[in-house]
Formats: C-alpha cells, structure tokens, sequence
C-alpha cells in the first residue's frame, strides 16, 4: 500500500486483461484529455492494480492515474 499527498489526478478507466499496447493507447487518451482540459502532467503515469490473477476479463478492472496541475 502507497500513502499520496493530497492533490488533484488524472484518472482514465478500462476493462479486460491490460497490456502494454492497450497500456500506451489509454495514456494517450489520457494524456489529450489533460491537455484540453488545461491541465499538465505533475508525475509519472500510475497503474494500480485490482484483479486476482483468475478475474474474467469482463469484471477486470484496471485504471491510469497522473497527479495533475493548472496550466
């Protein structure tokens, strides 16, 4: 378990198993929401994990975080 400071994140959600190509295609997405929105990236890309290793895919549930600012 990791403690974050407060602030303000980025978060984009999806489903099925992850992978490295479906992995890059969501931090694209989110990576252009951020910039629409006025934002900018504060810190790496975070990929908390949910999912026991025999999860079907349909009820998997995987997410990208960034901690987030103002432009």
């Amino acid at each position: 378990m990791k403690k974050f400071d407060e602030g303000l994140f980025g978060a984009i959600h999806y489903s099925g198993f992850s992978n490295k190509s479906k992995e890059s295609k969501m931090k694209k997405k989110l990576e252009e929401w951020i910039q629409e929105k006025g934002y900018q990236k504060q810190s790496n890309y975070m990929l908390p994990s949910y999912n026991g290793p025999f999860t079907p895919p349909m009820f998997r549930k995987n997410e990208i975080w960034v901690r987030i600012i103002k432009a």
